[in-house]
């Protein structure tokens, strides 16, 4: 497995208001993202503080302390992701109820991947990408018909059990997934046609399956020509993380 991830700060922004996060062991991958509003004034806090909460779940996580882990039956892997993923928005919005209330506001969005299982949680508007092939990459949003009283996109003040995608694979062909938020939504993805998958641009999967084992330098191309050639309407903060199956993990 090959994983990394990647935040840049947006066009005129003061601060990334998005975080992201990437960890791998005992055979396991882990890519978080986290979205914070543009409109509220401290949200990149909030952002990174639910990835902070995040990976202090994981260290007494089974996900990660089981040294069986992969030999676990699903239905226990799914539970086990389901309590991670709450787990950590309840601690969130603790810790949020005794700071700035709704200026901290954000979404959240968490990949595990284990063996040929892949589980996605999501509540907001982050993205998840998977191929097949090379020239086959496809969208899932995770945000579809769903409406929050903050708008058209729920979020982690807003979250209830209703309000979150889960999606869980088994699927050994899978070559790659991309969990994203919605800066970089807005300048890989064609025009929509089909609700629930969109194809990218030809070019977008051109250059990650250059690059993606070069994080560095994928990062730059990212910043400096998608966001600033491709976002000039909005310049949005972009986050995402990438796990490709069956390449070598080291980072470049």
């Amino acid at each position: 497995m090959f994983y990394a991830d990647i935040a840049i700060r947006g066009r005129d922004k003061e601060h990334c208001q998005d975080s992201t996060y990437s960890y791998y062991t005992n055979d396991s991958a882990f890519l978080a993202v986290a979205d914070g509003l543009g409109s509220h004034s401290y949200s990149h806090i909030g952002s990174c503080r639910v990835i902070t909460i995040l990976k202090q779940k994981l260290q007494n996580s089974l996900l990660v302390t089981h040294l069986e882990i992969t030999k676990m039956p699903k239905e226990d892997l799914v539970r086990l992701v389901d309590e991670l993923y709450q787990e950590t928005i309840k601690e969130w919005k603790n810790w949020v109820s005794n700071q700035f209330s709704e200026k901290l506001d954000c979404t959240f969005s968490l990949v595990v991947a284990i063996n040929d299982y892949v589980f996605y949680r999501s509540i907001g508007d982050s993205i998840l990408l998977f191929s097949d092939k090379e020239s086959n990459f496809l969208v899932i949003q995770s945000s579809d018909n769903v409406r929050s009283s903050f708008g058209s996109t729920p979020t982690l003040l807003s979250f209830s059990d209703g309000d979150y995608k889960k999606y869980n694979y088994l699927d050994s062909e899978k070559k790659g997934i991309v969990l994203s938020t919605d800066g970089l939504e807005d300048i890989i993805i064609k025009t929509a046609d089909n609700p629930l998958y969109r194809e990218v641009h030809s070019w977008f999967s051109e250059v990650f399956y250059r690059y993606y084992s070069q994080p560095k330098t994928f990062q730059k191309i990212i910043e400096k020509e998608f966001v600033s050639l491709y976002g000039q309407t909005k310049g949005d903060d972009v986050g995402f993380g990438y796990i490709i199956f069956g390449q070598d993990s080291s980072r470049t």
